[in-house]
């Protein structure tokens, strides 16, 4: 079924749009509730002529979407949950719970806005998670599922604590051979190189040696027993 947008709607289009959704959606959702109309040419007019109206409208609604969202910034939502072993809950976090933990704080948030990319969740810890709190508004929010038990809690908070030392102890030691690694070539070659040199020089200081060395005591050797034939045959 084809429709024009009243307002922008996530994942359909934004406001003036001409769009095709399924007729049950249509019907039963964006029409009853103003967001979009039959695209006939009569409501085409007709929208054409509220244009600016509609649009001022949805511009008011971004802004207090967006005024919305600064009560969110750094905000951390806790919620306290009944927990079994290993930090899994008995039932589940929804987005009921959060909205009505968000309430709690004085931060209301409709539960059609709280989005939950992996589902409810179910172990306890930090969760980050998305509050679309309009189509051109999406934000964070990092939402902490407790135990109900404070003793119970404290046990799972040490545990997480001992996880994560290790994981540090860990990344350094790896860290630590890398860079042992990374050395070792290095000196390996400086000491090639080294000792590359020490033979080039070696080889360098005896040849250039014994050669002149041998071809002067050749030459001087010949020219005596020369001088020594010629003053022979004089005699």
């Amino acid at each position: 079924m084809e429709i024009f947008l009243l307002e922008t709607i996530d994942n359909v289009g934004r406001i003036g749009e001409r769009v095709q959704v399924k007729p049950g959606y249509a019907r039963n959702y964006l029409i009853p509730k103003g967001k979009a109309a039959l695209a006939t040419p009569e409501n085409i007019v007709r929208f054409e002529a509220m244009r600016a109206e509609l649009e001022a409208k949805a511009d008011a609604e971004v802004a207090a979407a967006r005024g919305q969202a600064d009560k969110f910034e750094g905000l951390a939502v806790r919620i306290e949950a009944q927990v079994g072993a290993e930090g899994k809950l008995f039932g589940s976090v929804t987005s009921i719970d959060i909205a009505d933990a968000c309430e709690q704080l004085g931060v209301p948030v409709e539960r059609s806005r709280v989005r939950l990319p992996d589902g409810p969740l179910r172990v306890v810890g930090e969760h980050l998670i998305e509050l679309h709190l309009h189509a051109d508004v999406h934000i964070p929010l990092k939402v902490v599922v407790a135990s109900n038990d404070p003793a119970y809690q404290a046990e799972l908070e040490a545990a997480q604590a001992a996880r994560e030392a290790a994981a540090d102890e860990v990344e350094g030691a790896d860290s630590g051979h890398s860079d042992e690694a990374e050395a070792a070539p290095a000196d390996a070659g400086e000491d090639a190189d080294s000792g590359q040199s020490d033979d080039v020089a070696a080889a360098s200081a005896g040849g250039d040696g014994d050669p002149d060395s041998g071809q002067s005591g050749d030459a001087e050797a010949g020219g005596a027993h020369e001088e020594g034939d010629g003053e022979s045959e004089q005699s």
